[in-house]
């Protein structure tokens, strides 16, 4: 007898608390209402209903492809099974391969991108091609898979693809794909690793598998990219002790790039990433021109959408970024997300740069103007750096 009370009495309260929530509906899916969804985040309106579906920009996370997707930095979470299969969401070879160059703007470039209705972007480094064209038979790759979803295994790949009597793409590709995030079929699929740019059989391993890959690369002044890799590096290794001999680390930056006779180090790698005809030359030499699209990541800085504006142009989807979709942070110093839902880089992404004298800069400056007047002439594409005043 006390046992059915106990069961009546929380059948009660589970009535009384089911009765207390707000009623959900099913999200407004992103890619499949485009028109409506752009309306929504351009305007003052901050939600919409329609029949069966809904969509906040103010409430932190909304339906994005095969994602429930949150600002940046968080976890995508993956939809349940039934709506994958009825979105027609897996996972599919990549289509857009964002490849350079590091420290020139292409964390926030696919950040931005990943907020686009047309394209799923993985939200980490993959890292493949490089592995690909490095390894050595017996080797070991292993891959963080994605956080989507809230895994964050690892899965390990057996090395020895790279061998070119070895190397067999469909089989590559396969692994390649399974690395991706899901996607519906409406949407692109993009990666981002800007160590591709330096990579030389990258070029070649990309093309063997997806030879009609758009590539994008974001390039940034080179002497602000030298000093923003000589940061990026000492912040994740904290000492100069742990730091790799390969990388010709020294305890200040100006030792680091130059000489002690003065000359500046060519063969040092934050100063090598910088010339970059020699590498865009080795995408160019493999890839059409057409299928390669430069941006100049000064101009992403002050004005992110223009740049957003050629890359949809140039990948062919709809346009979502106008100048509403930002608003800049006075207190961080660069823009910010302000819709679909306000979202920011996070503490990475503006650290602060060690102090470079005046005269270590303008040494740079020289050595590198040649080279970008070189480039600018190669590519036939002017940029706000080309040009020292």
């Amino acid at each position: 007898m006390t046992v059915l009370v106990c069961l009546l009495l929380t059948t009660v309260l589970c009535l009384l608390w089911s009765l207390t929530q707000p009623k959900r509906t099913a999200p407004l899916y992103h890619y499949a209402n485009f028109t409506l969804i752009t309306e929504l985040v351009h305007t003052n309106v901050t939600s919409v209903q329609t029949e069966n579906n809904s969509f906040s920009n103010n409430s932190g996370r909304y339906v994005h492809g095969c994602y429930n997707k949150g600002t940046i930095g968080t976890v995508q979470l993956l939809l349940n099974k039934s709506t994958l299969k009825t979105l027609g969401c897996k996972k599919r070879s990549p289509q857009v391969v964002i490849f350079g160059a590091r420290k020139s703007g292409t964390g926030t470039l696919r950040d931005f991108l990943s907020f686009h209705p047309q394209l799923a972007v993985a939200d980490s480094e993959i890292h493949y091609l490089e592995y690909l064209s490095r390894t050595k038979a017996g080797s070991t790759f292993y891959a963080t898979k994605f956080r989507y979803g809230g895994r964050g295994n690892s899965i390990r790949i057996r090395g020895g693809e790279a061998y070119r009597d070895k190397f067999q793409p469909m089989k590559s590709l396969k692994t390649y794909t399974s690395l991706m995030p899901y996607s519906t079929p409406q949407q692109l699929v993009v990666e981002k690793t800007p160590k591709y740019f330096v990579c030389k059989n990258c070029p070649i391993l990309l093309h063997k598998m997806i030879p009609d890959c758009k590539l994008i690369a974001i390039l940034r002044d080179p002497v602000e990219r030298a000093i923003s890799g000589y940061a990026g590096f000492l912040q994740t290794h904290r000492t100069i002790k742990r730091l790799s001999p390969s990388l010709g680390m020294e305890e200040t930056f100006e030792k680091t790039v130059i000489h002690d006779n003065g000359l500046v180090k060519r063969e040092s790698p934050f100063i090598d990433i910088g010339i970059y005809k020699a590498h865009i030359k080795r995408w160019m030499s493999v890839f059409p021109k057409a299928q390669i699209l430069l941006l100049d990541g000064g101009e992403f800085v002050k004005k992110p959408e223009s740049i957003l504006r050629q890359v949809e142009k140039f990948l062919g989807i709809k346009a979502f970024f106008t100048s509403e979709t930002f608003e800049y942070n006075k207190t961080k110093g660069f823009y910010c997300l302000k819709r679909p839902i306000k979202s920011c880089m996070g503490k990475r992404k503006g650290r602060k740069h060690p102090y470079v004298s005046p005269k270590v800069i303008k040494k740079l400056q020289q050595f590198y103007e040649p080279h970008n007047k070189e480039f600018s002439k190669f590519v036939n594409q002017k940029f706000s750096w080309t040009v020292y005043t």
